[in-house]
């Protein structure tokens, strides 16, 4: 615990220390002044025949001292202390409240033998007590033990209940400090997950068009029966295959990801025509899940699934985005593709037969923003719409964000004042 968080404790800890004692000092003194009250002598001559009565009072004022300087010490040895003051209280009346604030102490400890050993030390310190300090019409024995059994009986009922209290407040504190740890895992969980599921498109990606490079490079070096144009034509897709893996091997560096390769010939993959073509002679070797991953260019595909599911969507795309869509980096592409995937998915499951609308607006050089919406729905279960609890649907859209703003962006899962559930997702779109 650092310095700073460690004094507001201490502080809060002191003052406990000083209400309490502070309350032992006035009830003591109620009980000092109510008992002496009753035995000072009438006349000089009596006080001076009762020289008792002076040393009394200075007994009394000097355990009290004890008293109060054994009782910060209780947490250390709490039976130990708490039994010397309930001794010292047998004849100090000033630590009448300081004795009482002792054995309620004890009691929240909620340890039996504790508390019946306090328990028979105090009544037995009240009834001994009561008869140094003898009255005309005393009351009976047995009334007085009625009383010390009754008040100890209380002030123990009252540290069982505060002890319980403490203990409830603890565990309480312990459980959602242990919720919140759970919940700020899975969360780094969910967004560690993400971080990998973009590594593997990526290289996916990457190892498609690495392996185009491969394969024309190849042909370059075998084929002697090219014309120019056909060399020049086959030069440009390694040139500009290989400048886009660069650019996309920028976007992975710092994302690691473990995986199995499984191989096999790039014949067997049948990648483009003009690959398939070239490859008897490459002999090139890639990863089984080479392929390309879905991109924006499969949205159509995307939306007759859902609607096919029973969501009606409706979508507009600007015509910003419609002239300039090939133009759209593919890693852009992907991102807002795995975000409509989600909030579809998400939309059929939580929302079904709900409409959806889904926006993409955006201009080049600028932003890339998609926003998909559907109604919200109540459920009495309290589980079903992702809209009223993005916890409770799953860590898709946290990982989702993750993402997103990995890649410069952000993503914002908000109820709009329609009773709507909005996924507002934007990414810049370079020009």
């Amino acid at each position: 615990m650092s310095t700073s968080a460690a004094a507001p404790a201490d502080t809060r800890r002191i003052w406990r220390q000083i209400w309490r004692m502070l309350v032992g000092a006035l009830v003591g003194l109620l009980t000092f002044f109510g008992v002496y009250a009753m035995h000072i002598p009438d006349t000089t001559a009596s006080i001076q025949e009762d020289g008792m009565f002076g040393l009394r009072l200075v007994l009394d004022v000097c355990l009290a001292f004890v008293a109060f300087a054994l009782y910060p010490l209780r947490h250390r040895a709490p039976l130990l202390v708490t039994s010397l003051v309930v001794l010292v209280s047998t004849i100090s009346m000033l630590s009448a409240g300081i004795v009482i604030l002792a054995v309620v102490s004890i009691a929240t400890r909620r340890h039996l033998l504790e508390i019946a050993i306090t328990s028979v030390l105090f009544i037995t310190s009240g009834l001994v007590g009561s008869s140094l300090y003898p009255v005309d019409d005393a009351t009976p024995l047995w009334q007085l033990a009625v009383v010390a059994v009754v008040s100890t009986t209380v002030l123990t009922l009252i540290g069982l209940y505060i002890g319980g209290r403490r203990q409830l407040i603890a565990s309480l504190r312990r459980q959602a400090e242990l919720t919140q740890s759970e919940q700020t895992a899975r969360e780094q969980t969910a967004k560690a997950d993400e971080r990998n599921r973009i590594a593997r498109e990526m290289h996916d990606a990457l190892a498609h068009r690495l392996s185009l490079v491969a394969l024309h490079a190849s042909a370059l070096s075998h084929r002697t029966d090219l014309t120019a144009e056909q060399t020049a034509t086959t030069a440009e897709v390694v040139r500009e295959n290989a400048h886009l893996a660069l650019t996309e091997l920028r976007e992975v560096l710092g994302v690691v990801r473990d995986h199995g390769p499984v191989r096999e010939t790039a014949a067997g993959r049948g990648l483009d025509r003009d690959s398939a073509s070239l490859a008897d002679v490459a002999h090139v070797t890639v990863d089984a899940n080479v392929r390309p991953q879905p991109t924006l260019a499969q949205l159509d595909d995307l939306v007759q699934s859902a609607i096919s599911a029973g969501n009606p969507v409706q979508v507009t795309v600007s015509p910003d985005v419609t002239d300039r869509l090939d133009m759209l980096p593919d890693a852009t592409g992907r991102h807002l593709y795995r975000v409509a995937q989600e909030t579809l998915t998400n939309a059929r499951k939580h929302a079904t037969g709900q409409p959806v609308t889904l926006q993409l607006t955006g201009r080049l050089g600028h932003h890339l923003t998609l926003t998909i919406a559907n109604a919200l729905v109540q459920h009495t279960d309290r589980s079903s719409n992702t809209s009223a609890n993005a916890v409770d649907s799953g860590f898709g859209l946290v990982g989702l964000a993750e993402r997103l703003r990995l890649a410069g962006g952000h993503l914002e899962v908000i109820p709009d004042d329609r009773g709507r559930f909005v996924v507002h997702a934007q990414l810049p779109w370079p020009q």
